[in-house]
Protein backbone atom coordinates (compact mmCIF):
# COMPACT_ATOMS: atom_id res chain seq x y z
CA UNK A 1 0.00 0.00 0.00
CA UNK A 2 2.94 2.29 -0.48
CA UNK A 3 4.37 2.01 3.04
CA UNK A 4 7.79 0.41 3.08
CA UNK A 5 8.62 -0.73 6.60
CA UNK A 6 10.78 -3.55 7.87
CA UNK A 7 8.43 -4.39 10.76
CA UNK A 8 7.11 -7.96 10.71
CA UNK A 9 4.44 -7.19 13.33
CA UNK A 10 1.40 -5.07 12.50
CA UNK A 11 1.08 -3.93 16.13
CA UNK A 12 4.75 -2.91 16.12
CA UNK A 13 4.18 -1.05 12.86
CA UNK A 14 1.17 0.80 14.31
CA UNK A 15 3.04 1.79 17.47
CA UNK A 16 5.97 3.01 15.39
CA UNK A 17 3.79 5.10 13.07
CA UNK A 18 1.51 6.46 15.82
CA UNK A 19 4.13 7.29 18.45
CA UNK A 20 7.37 7.48 16.49
CA UNK A 21 8.98 5.25 19.13
CA UNK A 22 10.72 2.13 17.88
CA UNK A 23 9.89 -0.39 20.63
CA UNK A 24 11.64 -3.74 20.66
CA UNK A 25 9.66 -6.21 18.53
CA UNK A 26 9.85 -8.94 21.18
CA UNK A 27 8.49 -6.57 23.83
CA UNK A 28 5.57 -5.55 21.61
CA UNK A 29 4.77 -9.19 20.83
CA UNK A 30 4.87 -10.21 24.51
CA UNK A 31 2.69 -7.28 25.65
CA UNK A 32 0.23 -7.98 22.84
CA UNK A 33 0.02 -11.65 23.86
CA UNK A 34 -0.48 -10.78 27.54
CA UNK A 35 -3.20 -8.22 26.75
CA UNK A 36 -4.94 -10.74 24.48
CA UNK A 37 -5.05 -13.50 27.12
CA UNK A 38 -6.07 -11.12 29.93
CA UNK A 39 -8.90 -9.82 27.71
CA UNK A 40 -9.94 -13.38 26.83
CA UNK A 41 -9.99 -14.48 30.48
CA UNK A 42 -11.92 -11.38 31.55
CA UNK A 43 -14.46 -11.88 28.78
CA UNK A 44 -15.03 -15.53 29.66
CA UNK A 45 -15.31 -14.71 33.38
CA UNK A 46 -17.81 -11.90 32.84
CA UNK A 47 -19.89 -14.04 30.48
CA UNK A 48 -20.03 -16.85 33.05
CA UNK A 49 -21.15 -14.38 35.73
CA UNK A 50 -23.84 -13.01 33.41
CA UNK A 51 -25.00 -16.53 32.50
CA UNK A 52 -25.28 -17.50 36.19
CA UNK A 53 -27.18 -14.30 36.97
CA UNK A 54 -29.69 -15.05 34.20
CA UNK A 55 -30.06 -18.65 35.38
CA UNK A 56 -30.94 -17.50 38.90
CA UNK A 57 -33.37 -14.88 37.56
CA UNK A 58 -35.17 -17.41 35.34
CA UNK A 59 -35.33 -20.15 37.99
CA UNK A 60 -38.87 -21.43 38.61
CA UNK A 61 -40.28 -20.41 41.98
CA UNK A 62 -42.24 -22.40 44.52
CA UNK A 63 -45.97 -21.68 44.66
CA UNK A 64 -45.78 -19.12 41.89
CA UNK A 65 -44.31 -16.37 44.08
CA UNK A 66 -40.84 -15.02 43.77
CA UNK A 67 -38.52 -15.64 46.71
CA UNK A 68 -36.29 -12.79 47.79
Amino acid sequence: MGLDDQSTSYVHFLLLKLTGINFQKDLVDKVTLIVFFVSLALSVWLNILDYRKKQIKNRPTLGGTAMK
